[in-house]
């Protein structure tokens, strides 16, 4: 008995295994050497909630300048507090900026925005005044089945879902690489994508370009367990149990008979 057993068992890890790279492996439809059109790389935009630093700088006037930079403050916490040195953006998209005013900066990269409060300060403030946009707090969630999950900060002024999941260490080897739940906020609704790594089209996906607003949910095969039961003589059933990863279950489920002599195999999902 423990022979058929340890033989089916084998057999269904070997057969397990053929299908193994189909679910793994990344873009299986794309050839060595077609080219494929890809989407431009999209700008990040800032945001109502973002931190941004604004600095001002100008050749003639550097003292007068300096008045507009929040890093020389007169507060002893506004060179030990970062974010003494930000501009928060409020919930309309607009920013209070030291000795000018409001100025709507969300829904505008951060080149246009420097450029924007750039061309307010020449126009009487500072004749050449030179001004530097760094945005903070952008941030994207990568959650479920990947090596690093958790909240992954955005550096730079764009981002694609591969660099994302790369940046997350990766899918782990139980990920459904073909249902990558991507959510959106759209409005003021949240709209759900899917994507399938295992093909070239997510490079053309409407949400291949990343930005703060969304959130990345990795889900994985459920673990299963494979169970053994036998009866005993006294009535009661006796139970080993294994944890094996779904892709596996679902080929013991094909091949395992439901009756061997006395006992019989179970596909039993798992509790956790």
């Amino acid at each position: 008995m423990k022979k058929q057993f340890i033989i089916l068992l084998l057999a269904a890890v070997c057969l397990a295994s053929c299908h193994t790279r189909e679910k793994v492996l990344y873009f299986q439809d794309l050839n060595t050497t077609e080219a494929i059109q890809t989407q431009a790389l999209k700008t990040l935009c800032l945001a109502p909630g973002d931190k941004i630093g604004v600095t001002v700088t100008s050749a003639t006037t550097p003292e007068l300048a300096m008045r507009y930079n929040l890093t020389q403050g007169t507060g002893s916490s506004s060179t030990q507090n970062p974010d003494n040195q930000r501009y928060t953006i409020d919930e309309n998209g607009n920013i209070d900026l030291l000795g000018v005013g409001r100025v709507q900066v969300s829904g505008l990269t951060r080149a246009q925005a420097a450029t924007k409060i750039q061309e307010i300060f020449r126009n009487g403030f500072i004749n050449d005044a030179v001004v530097t946009v760094a945005a903070y707090n952008q941030y994207i969630n990568v959650l479920g089945e990947v090596a690093k999950p958790g909240r992954i900060e955005i550096k730079r002024d764009n981002l694609t879902i591969l660099e994302a999941i790369s940046m997350a260490g990766d899918l782990t080897i139980y990920g459904r690489r073909d249902m990558i739940r991507v959510l959106r906020q759209e409005g003021n609704a949240t709209k759900t994508y899917f994507v399938d790594l295992r093909s070239k089209d997510i490079f053309n996906s409407p949400v291949y370009n990343l930005h703060h607003q969304f959130s990345l949910l990795l889900f994985a095969a459920k673990r299963h367990h494979l169970c053994r039961t036998e009866p005993r003589e006294d009535g009661t059933v006796h139970q080993q149990r294994q944890h094996l990863p779904q892709r596996l279950c679902l080929d013991y489920d094909c091949l395992l008979p439901h009756h061997l002599g006395c006992g019989h195999l179970e596909i039993i999902p798992s509790s956790t």
